[in-house]
């Protein structure tokens, strides 16, 4: 059981840091994704490969759907602190709960275990 808690405990550290550097990142990356890309010389065969590779369509003049638009497609594919921010927070909350879970709601908590259970098991099984 120790073995457990002691490899939960350092994936609880790792996922946390990984979840943190994501959200103290993501402004930047953002920033410097649409610089780049708002920069970026737009020629017909890079707009066709992103329209196939993302099933889209960026021809404005068309009377589509927003979802179907790659400007969209796009947005949605970049991470930003928007979508972060809620996902920090339910990791925080969830990792709260799991960790109050596994250390002081088990049943098994202090108690010794010396194979009891493990006869009463068998003796019922045997009937």
């Amino acid at each position: 059981m120790w073995l457990c808690a002691i490899l939960f405990l350092i994936m609880l550290f790792i996922n946390g840091a990984v979840i943190l550097w994501l959200f103290i990142t993501a402004p930047d990356d953002h920033r410097l994704f649409y610089s780049l890309f708002d920069a970026a010389v737009k020629e017909e065969i890079f707009l066709t490969e992103i329209e196939k590779g993302l099933d889209c369509i960026s021809d404005d003049d068309k009377e589509i759907y927003s979802s179907d638009e790659c400007d969209n497609a796009i947005n949605r594919s970049v991470i930003s602190r928007k979508l972060l921010s809620p996902l920090l927070y339910f990791w925080i909350v969830g990792h709260c709960l799991a960790f109050f879970v596994f250390g002081f709601a088990n049943k098994d908590f202090g108690e010794s275990n010396d194979g009891s259970e493990a006869d009463i098991a068998s003796v019922k099984l045997m009937k």
